[in-house]
This record gives structure tokens, sequence and C-alpha cells, in this order.
């Protein structure tokens, strides 16, 4: 895990940074919130695209 703070290198499982000794640890709940949100993102890129697609086919002259 990188530190937010000063972007160096932990282990995964840290609560401290090495370098900066600041709280890096993440609460699981904000863990399993993050990984919604990143599915949702994925799922609205994924829409858009298809949105881009047709714009795409609908705009091409015939």
């Amino acid at each position: 895990m990188r530190c937010p703070l000063c972007a160096a290198e932990n282990d995964d499982r840290a609560i401290v940074c090495r370098s900066c000794t600041r709280d890096i640890a993440v609460p699981p709940a904000l863990m399993a919130e993050l990984d919604m949100l990143r599915a949702k993102r994925e799922a609205l890129v994924q829409a858009l695209e298809q949105v881009h697609a047709r714009l795409d086919s609908l705009m091409r002259p015939r």
C-alpha cells in the first residue's frame, strides 16, 4: 500500500507508514464502499462506451 501522504510503499497490512509514521489504516467498511464504487464506475464506463458507439453509428453518413 502506498502512503497517501508521503507516497512511501508499505506492507498492505501496515497501520502506520514506515516512512512518515502517519496512520494509513483503512476501515473495512470504507474498503467495501470503495469496492462498490469501483464496480459502479466500471458499469457507468461500459454504459458510456455503448452510448458513444451508438452515437457514432447514428452520425455516420449513409
